[in-house]
């Protein structure tokens, strides 16, 4: 699992053939570099593979559900990436 850790994390336009002002879409929400990285120690001591990516920032994916759910710069949030079922079931089954 990769785990944004990026302190501004920018917005990555990664959608193609939409009108002109969903690119110009903001959220400068503040991204949570320490907690990224005890995630990441946790995930690890747990035996998932768990990496931090400093400049990844958040794609469309991430960005409609934080638009639609809290404003810009109220809530700091990390984003994981290639996180897949197996995955999901492994952290749920850790948590247990």
């Amino acid at each position: 699992m990769t785990l944004t850790a990026a302190s501004r994390p920018e917005l990555i336009y990664d959608y193609y053939g939409f009108p002109a002002e969903s690119y110009q879409v903001e959220y400068p929400a503040a991204g949570e570099p320490l907690l990224a990285r005890t995630i990441a120690q946790q995930l690890e001591k747990n035996g998932i593979e768990a990496t931090l990516h400093a400049s990844r920032g958040f794609d469309h994916g991430i960005l409609v559900l934080l638009c639609a759910l809290w404003p810009p710069r109220r809530t700091p949030y990390l984003a994981p990436e290639r996180y897949g079922v197996r995955l999901s079931f492994l952290i749920s089954k850790k948590m247990i």
